[in-house]
């Protein structure tokens, strides 16, 4: 049954929810490491400027700008409680009780709704409202045992607005889009938010069960699309801290007020699912996912996962991509604030390292290898799956490189939303399309949709490598006029030499062929091959054909530039093919090992790497390693 047992009574004591009394304890300090000393200076320095007032500036005239206003919300709310109860002086405690006040009189919760001009308080439920009511209920959950009965029936009156929104739009004839997505950030934020809403006032408000009767059964296929992508995330790692810190929050406050476990973190794959960011993210600021939002860094939520689910590995790398906050970076959640309630204060011992890595999400077909884990020295993350997930873009067979702790080759995507980012001309977009894409085109055009490729693991004599076979991807339908006949990529890492790129295809028809690659780092020329300089590790980029091909550079040609642009590196036949293989070595260091490419009996490939007595590795057409 997806109710709490019991009556109200049963329930814990507030403060209840996620930040509860463990978080009040480590409040007390001492904060011994650099880290948290850093984040309690930064909330006490933000906790003060809050007492001026809840009225803030926020900027309106950007996309989803009040739920960018929400989020500042939550950060002023939470920094006030944790610093009063750092204190215990009574300013912070007004303040953040002022704060929740507020809330209520803001005249849209919604950016969509107020784009729309639906002024009613349950016109929608949406990742505001969900965020909002997260607000809510931590505040009151905190403020609770403080609240005279004028202030708590104030801000239960602030709660009416999410609560009567989100029973509306969760009700069998009327629900929201997002209720019960498996795959979306919007589920476990939405019902999450309400679900915590419920928790926090289940004294206080009689339609607390039904909503987190509602929430749960949301969420429950959320996680099992953990389960059925064996840990991975379809929405890649920014969306992954998104929909999985309010699913914790949410899960985590759940089981503390009801003292439940729940079936929710049973089985591998969930557990397995905490690791998911941390390797896509082989080195601090060098994130490698896919799709809208390619970025990640730890939230506190993620420590408190880790340990609730027992993974002292997933705390050691948390710990290593912690970084002190930026003072002079706008608020959005209150990430200093939670820290110091969900850092346990113990420095984590370094992690086993797996030596060669290689790792495939079944399910979700993205694929990892490098020549170790953690702290890679050579690394690359690979996309197959499908084009039909939420924030995908159309990228499958491309991927990501670094060498050392710096990315190399790189997807590009949007550096901000637009309204044509989620309409109908989402795919005229150039970062949404093959175009900026580390990846074949044929005829100037890359993978279409819908589609999808399955991505196979291989341990080969030379090191780990994943095989894709992608002509229905590149062509669906295979027609004469414009599809392919065989596609396959490798891509292999080698861990002595570099990473290899290795396309074999084919068409009806004579046709234009080009590997396309792009780099945040300055590029010069040399012979065949191009070398790229960063801003701590240099690599170069070695090239060869079956065909007579030329190497070009452009700068990409991005929606809204900023700086320099990334290059875009070209490797396109000279002229038109039926069928050809094209081959790119990426190793480290300034200088290119020499790379030749030759055909032999059926079809069979010839890579020979190095000069002198290079190393030989042989495939077949379809590139299956040989020896």
């Amino acid at each position: 049954m997806n109710t709490i047992a019991g009556s109200p009574e049963s329930l814990a004591p507030h403060p209840r929810l996620y930040l509860g009394e463990a978080a009040g304890r480590r409040l007390r300090g001492p904060f011994r490491l650099p880290v948290l000393r850093a984040a309690a200076e930064d909330v006490a320095r933000r906790a003060d400027d809050y007492l001026a007032g809840p009225e803030f500036e926020w900027v309106r005239n950007t996309h989803n700008a009040h739920l960018l206003r929400a989020r500042h919300m939550q950060g002023r709310v939470v920094t006030l409680l944790v610093q009063w109860s750092r204190t215990g002086a009574a300013r912070y405690r007004d303040a953040a009780r002022d704060h929740l006040l507020e809330m209520g009189r803001w005249d849209y919760w919604s950016w969509i709704a107020w784009r729309q001009n639906q002024s009613a308080p349950d016109a929608i439920f949406d990742l505001s409202y969900g965020e909002n009511s997260a607000t809510l209920a931590i505040g009151y959950d905190w403020l609770h045992d403080s609240l005279d009965a004028s202030e708590r029936e104030a801000i239960l009156g602030v709660m009416r607005r999410p609560v009567a929104a989100f029973l509306r739009h969760t009700a069998p004839e009327t629900r929201a889009w997002w209720y019960g997505r498996p795959d979306s950030n919007w589920n476990t934020v939405c019902a999450g938010g309400a679900g915590m809403l419920a928790l926090a006032a289940y004294d206080d408000l009689r339609e607390a069960a039904l909503i987190l009767e509602r929430a749960r059964a949301s969420i429950d296929p959320f996680v099992g699309e953990i389960r059925a992508a064996n840990g991975g995330w379809p929405e890649g790692i920014g969306y992954w801290n998104y929909g999985m810190r309010y699913f914790y929050m949410f899960a985590l406050s759940l089981e503390r007020a009801t003292g439940a476990r729940l079936p929710w973190f049973r089985g591998g794959a969930v557990r397995d699912s905490l690791a998911f960011p941390t390797l896509l993210t082989p080195h601090p600021g060098c994130p490698c996912s896919f799709g809208d939002v390619n970025q990640w860094s730890p939230l506190p939520f993620h420590l408190a996962a880790a340990r609730r689910l027992r993974q002292p590995a997933v705390l050691a790398e948390l710990t290593r991509h912690l970084r002190p906050p930026d003072p002079d970076a706008p608020l959005s959640w209150p990430n200093s604030a939670e820290l110091l309630c969900l850092h346990d204060g113990a420095p984590s011992a370094a992690p086993a390292r797996t030596a060669p890595f290689l790792h495939l999400y079944e399910g979700l077909d993205w694929a990892i290898l490098a020549d170790r884990m953690p702290s890679p020295r050579l690394y690359a993350s690979v996309r197959g799956g499908t084009t039909e997930v939420p924030h995908g873009h159309l990228d499958l067979t491309s991927f990501h490189a670094v060498v050392g702790d710096e990315a190399m080759i790189t997807n590009l995507g949007p550096r901000l939303y637009l309204d044509t980012t989620f309409s109908a001309r989402r795919w005229e977009l150039f970062e949404m399309i093959p175009m900026s894409k580390n990846v074949l085109l044929v005829d100037g055009c890359g993978i279409a949709r819908p589609s999808a490729v399955a991505t196979r693991a291989l341990r080969t004599p030379w090191g780990p490598a994943v095989r894709l076979d992608a002509a229905e991807a590149l062509s669906p339908g295979r027609r004469d006029d414009d599809g392919v006949r065989r596609y396959v990529r490798l891509v292999l890492l080698m861990p002595d030499t570099g990473l290899l790129i290795l396309d074999t295809v084919e068409r009806p028809h004579a046709s234009l062929f080009e590997q396309r690659f792009f780099t945040p780092a300055r590029v010069t020329a040399a012979e065949g091959a191009f070398v790229l300089r960063g801003a701590r590790q240099s690599a170069a980029l070695a090239c060869a054909c079956s065909e007579d091909a030329a190497l070009h550079t452009a700068a990409a040609p991005l929606t809204q530039p900023a700086g320099e642009p990334p290059t875009m590196l070209r490797q396109i036949t000279r002229l038109l093919h039926d069928e050809v293989v094209l081959v790119a070595l990426l190793t480290p260091g300034p200088e290119p090992l020499p790379l030749a490419l030759a055909r032999g009996p059926r079809g069979a490939i010839e890579i020979a790497i190095g000069g002198g007595s290079p190393r030989r590795l042989q495939f077949s057409r379809d590139l299956r390693p040989r020896g």
